[in-house]
C-alpha cells in the first residue's frame, strides 16, 4: 500500500529533480491512489486541509484539488486524447483569487512520423512566459532512453540504458554522461523482489535504498549514506511494513539509530462491492484520515 498524500507532491511537480527522477510520463488511475473500482471522486481529510480527485470512467485522473483552506487552494486539471496525456494545468488561488504567475501549465505533443516515439513537453506559465521544454525519446519497445531538458539555465541530456538478465534487470541513468542513478531489481522467488536504488553526486556514490516487494507489497525498505571518507555505507533508516491477510496495511516499524517506534494502522470501509477504506486511524497517536468516495452509477453499482 502506497500512502496517498504523497501524489498531491507527485503530480504537481514539474521541477528538474521529478523530471529527471521520473521513467514515464505519468497517466494517474484510481488504483494509484489505494482505490478500486468504479471511482467517480474521492475527498480526502487530513490535517492541514483537503485533498479532492475526480476521475474519468476510464479510471484516469481528471482532477486533483489541494485545499488548505477556503480561499487558498490548488486546482489541477488533466486532458486525455487517444488515450494519451496532452494537457495539464496547475490553477493556483490565493485569497479566493486566480494567481497567474504561480500558475503553469504542462503541454504535449507527440511525434508519431519517425519509427520510434519521441514525445515534446513544454511547460509554459499562465503569463506566456516558456519555463522549460522536455524531449522524450524512447527506443523500439517503448522504453524510455533519453530526456532532453532545456530551461533558462541552459540544457542537459538525461540518458537511460537498461540490462537485463534472467533474474535480475539493471537501468543506469546519466545526466550529460555523468552517472546520476542505477537501479537494480532482482527476482528472488515468483512473489518476491529486492530492488537497489543507487544516487550519485558528481559521479560519487551517494545515498542508497534497498526495498523488499512481496505480492506487489512493500514489507521492507532501508536508506543509507555514503561515507565519503571511509568509503563505507553509513546505516539512515529502515523500516518494516506489516500487512493483514487481504493485504491491508496493518503496522510499520521504523528504527533511525538507537529509536524505533511502531505504528499501527486501523480501518473503516465503506461496505461497497470493492471495499475501499473511508476512515485510518494510526496509534499511538490516533491521527486520522478520512476518505469520501463517489462511485459511477454503472450496472455493477447500482443497488437492487
Amino acid at each position: 500500500m502506497v500512502k496517498w498524500y504523497v501524489f498531491s507532491i507527485i503530480i504537481l511537480t514539474s521541477s528538474l529533480s521529478s523530471i529527471l527522477s521520473s521513467q514515464e510520463i505519468k497517466t494517474f488511475k484510481v488504483e494509484d491512489f489505494d482505490l478500486i473500482g468504479e471511482v467517480k471522486s474521492a475527498l480526502v481529510i487530513t490535517d492541514y486541509g483537503k485533498e479532492e480527485y475526480h476521475f474519468d470512467q476510464k479510471g484516469r485522473l481528471s482532477k486533483a484539488v489541494t485545499r488548505y483552506s477556503d480561499d487558498d487552494y490548488e486546482n489541477t486539471f488533466y486532458r486525455y486524447r487517444n488515450g494519451e496525456l496532452i494537457e495539464k494545468r496547475v490553477e493556483n488561488y490565493h485569497d479566493n483569487t486566480f494567481d497567474p504567475a504561480t500558475s503553469i501549465a504542462n503541454l504535449y505533443e507527440f511525434d508519431t512520423t519517425g519509427l520510434k516515439r519521441q514525445v515534446v513537453e513544454n511547460i509554459v506559465s499562465y503569463e506566456q512566459e516558456a519555463l522549460e521544454k522536455n524531449i522524450y525519446h524512447y527506443d523500439d519497445t517503448g522504453a524510455l532512453i533519453k530526456i532532453v531538458h532545456t530551461d533558462t539555465n541552459g540544457t542537459d541530456e538525461i540518458t537511460i540504458e537498461y540490462t537485463d538478465s534472467e533474474d535480475a534487470s539493471v537501468m543506469i541513468k546519466k545526466r550529460n554522461n555523468v552517472l546520476l542513478q542505477s537501479v537494480r531489481r532482482e527476482k528472488i522467488d515468483s512473489v518476491e523482489i529486492k530492488i537497489f536504488t543507487d544516487d550519485y553526486i558528481n559521479g560519487d556514490l551517494s545515498t542508497r535504498k534497498k526495498e523488499i516487494l512481496r505480492k506487489d507489497n512493500l514489507i521492507f525498505e532501508a536508506e543509507f549514506a555514503m561515507d565519503s571518507v571511509t568509503q563505507k555505507w553509513l546505516p539512515q533508516s529502515e523500516v518494516h511494513y506489516v500487512y493483514d491477510k487481504d493485504g491491508v496495511l496493518s503496522e510499520v516499524t521504523t528504527k533511525r539509530g538507537l529509536i524505533t517506534t511502531a505504528e499501527h494502522y486501523i480501518y473503516q470501509f465503506d461496505g461497497s462491492r470493492y471495499n475501499n477504506w473511508v476512515k485510518e486511524i494510526v496509534t499511538p497517536d490516533n491521527t486520522y484520515t478520512t476518505r469520501r468516495i463517489v462511485y459511477y452509477e454503472t450496472p455493477e453499482n447500482i443497488e437492487d
